[in-house]
């Protein structure tokens, strides 16, 4: 391996962990709070989770460890230096603060499960079409891996249209 940057995989690993599990709770805890407070609006969610997730990104902005010079420095200097950025960095506000009312949305209105599933056909598909469009080179192991998302969540879908059909049977059987 001659990458610049060497034995990271178990911090990698870490990390990824840690993202899966922040990811599962923070769904499964909005729709706790939708069921909760049912008065609650998707705008009023995206009002909090932007607050918090501002509040984070700030402290890592200006709070330095071991130098002198914060990343807000580094941040500010190259929107200065990059005027042109600005354009960029609004388009992709308003796209995220549109994807958040969808996420917003689904999770209200299906569930956690739904838009978890969600986001693994998008992430899927992701690696798919950046596979196909960006030729990346795939391994055995990574096949194996999309094989077993692809093969999971086919499973996960027919095992529901089963049971939708099971329990619609059920009703209309009389009794």
């Amino acid at each position: 391996n001659d990458a610049p940057v060497q034995g990271t995989q178990l911090v990698g690993m870490a990390l990824l962990v840690a993202y899966m599990a922040a990811d599962a709770f923070t769904s499964n805890w909005q729709s706790k709070l939708f069921l909760e407070y049912p008065e609650m609006s998707s705008m009023q969610m995206m009002c909090y989770v932007n607050l918090f997730s501002s509040l984070f990104t700030f402290a890592g902005l200006f709070f330095s460890v071991g130098s002198a010079r914060t990343e807000a420095h580094y941040v500010l200097n190259f929107v200065r230096d990059s005027p042109e950025i600005s354009n960029h960095m609004l388009l992709m506000a308003i796209c995220s603060a549109i994807g958040q009312l969808f996420i917003f949305y689904v999770i209200r209105t299906f569930g956690p499960l739904v838009f978890a599933i969600i986001q693994t056909v998008r992430q899927f598909l992701s690696v798919v079409l950046s596979i196909i469009l960006f030729g990346h080179p795939v391994n055995s192991s990574e096949c194996l891996g999309i094989l077993v998302v692809f093969s999971a969540l086919g499973a996960q879908i027919v095992y529901k249209a089963n049971a939708l059909q099971t329990r619609s049977a059920d009703r209309s059987t009389p009794r």
